[in-house]
C-alpha cells in the first residue's frame, strides 16, 4: 500500500474507501517497507469483525488461523456497498 520510502500508493486503494476515511489516511505518514511487514493481525471470527482478543492472540501466538483464509478474504473485499 505504500511505496518504498513510506509514501501512500493511492491507486490500489482509493476507490473502495469513503473520502473521511481517506482523509485519516491521509494524515499518517505510511510504514517504510524496509522496516515493516505485512502481518495478520485478525482472524476469521462471527461476521470477519475485528476484536482486540483475535489481535492479542495473533501478536502473543496464542492463535492458530490460517494466515491464507485471512487474506484471501482481504483479497476478496471489494469495498462498501451504497
Amino acid at each position: 500500500m505504500v511505496d518504498n520510502v513510506g509514501n501512500w500508493r493511492w491507486s490500489l486503494f482509493d476507490q473502495f474507501l469513503m473520502l473521511f476515511v481517506l482523509l485519516h489516511i491521509a494524515a499518517k505518514k505510511g510504514p517504510i517497507l524496509a522496516l515493516v511487514n505485512d502481518v495478520v493481525v485478525w482472524t476469521i471470527g462471527a461476521g470477519h469483525r475485528f476484536s482486540l482478543k483475535s489481535a492479542y492472540e495473533i501478536r502473543t501466538g496464542h492463535s492458530n488461523v490460517a494466515h491464507e483464509t485471512v487474506w484471501q478474504a482481504v483479497h476478496k473485499y471489494r469495498g462498501v456497498h451504497e
